[in-house]
């Protein structure tokens, strides 16, 4: 009969395996505990997690296929958000379906992507605007 060992177990079988390691969760680098006991957390607070590193979030300008507008946003996703746009999750764009993307650029920060909409929607329609469409250092969908 097999059995699982108690959370209990689980951590003395791991420490007497791997010696007393300390895995950092966030980082995941195995750091020496040398006999120290780490610190209970704060009690009654939870540890708020740090966001991944990977996660961006992009800038993106989609062009309507059938009145060929233009919608300007920003995501973390950018292929998800244009699903939600061509199924007719999104308002503003529900009656202009289906969307192709024709622009994206990518940000560190939700702000930064934020800004950089703003930023387009600034000059929309301008000679800015087309130069940013049409230039070769865009990323086409």
């Amino acid at each position: 009969m097999f059995f699982l060992p108690s959370p209990r177990e689980s951590k003395l079988i791991f420490n007497g395996i791997f010696g007393r390691l300390n895995m950092n969760f966030f980082g995941g680098v195995p750091e020496r505990l040398n006999g120290a006991v780490s610190p209970p957390p704060t009690a009654g607070f939870r540890q708020r997690r740090k966001k991944p590193v990977w996660i961006m979030f992009a800038t993106y300008i989609l062009r309507s296929r059938v009145t060929q507008r233009y919608y300007i946003g920003h995501s973390e996703n950018v292929l998800k958000r244009l699903h939600e746009h061509n199924s007719g999750k999104v308002r503003s764009t529900k009656a202009y379906r289906p969307w192709d993307i024709v622009y994206t650029e990518v940000s560190e920060t939700k702000a930064e992507a934020y800004k950089r909409e703003m930023e387009i929607k600034s000059y929309k329609g301008g000679e800015a605007f087309k130069k940013l469409i049409f230039s070769e250092g865009c990323q086409s969908g």
